[in-house]
């Protein structure tokens, strides 16, 4: 909304609100077309748990030259998601939903295409090229986008903790942990009990 404030660019909103069941890729690629700049979208719906095909996603946005932008706060660790096989310019998580990890971490993936073009909105001493002369008279940015994007001192508490959250997710698999919540979404919408936990 923001950018959009900025920029005078048309902001399309998928018209769910009123009716979250009506949510689906079909209504959003509606909205899509070729003066479509980005896509921005959560990969699972958080009330009603509909999930959006990635795969489907990412030929809409390469179709129209659009950006894919994904929030993956309600997915990433109980869905897997394989970046290699998708393309997807940018995608961002929640550290303490999913990936069970604390309070202040978060994860920023940003892809190949967008890294080129990205003028980080927010800058500050950890972005500059030498973050460490603390010269306060000018701020000459880091050549790399990703030096730029950390702009000052994050929680190494909590990063530290998030890795450790996520490496435990990997011994588990993604792909287990999605099994296990789609049989107990079968056994809640169907009323049965006969399902045990393993």
């Amino acid at each position: 909304m923001r950018v959009a404030r900025d920029t005078g660019a048309e902001v399309r909103l998928v018209s769910a609100a009123g009716d979250p069941a009506k949510l689906s890729f079909e209504g959003l690629a509606e909205a899509v077309d070729q003066r479509t700049a980005a896509i921005s979208v959560s990969h699972v719906q958080y009330s009603t748990g509909f999930r959006y095909q990635l795969e489907e996603l990412s030929e809409l946005a390469e179709t129209n030259g659009a950006l894919l932008v994904v929030d993956a706060s309600q997915s990433l660790g109980a869905v897997p998601i394989d970046l290699s096989s998708v393309r997807i310019d940018a995608l961002l998580c929640a550290g303490y939903k999913w990936l069970c990890g604390p309070f202040g971490a978060a994860l920023c993936y940003v892809g190949e295409r967008l890294l080129e073009r990205l003028d980080p909105p927010f800058v500050g001493w950890k972005s500059a090229v030498d973050p460490w002369s603390l010269h306060a008279s000018s701020l000459r940015l880091a050549s790399s986008v990703v030096e730029r994007l950390e702009y000052a001192t994050m929680s190494y508490a909590a990063g530290v903790a998030l890795a450790a959250a996520i490496r435990q997710i990997s011994v588990i698999g993604a792909d287990r942990i999605l099994e296990h919540n789609l049989k107990l979404a079968s056994t809640l919408t169907e009323g049965s009990n006969t399902w045990e936990p393993r």
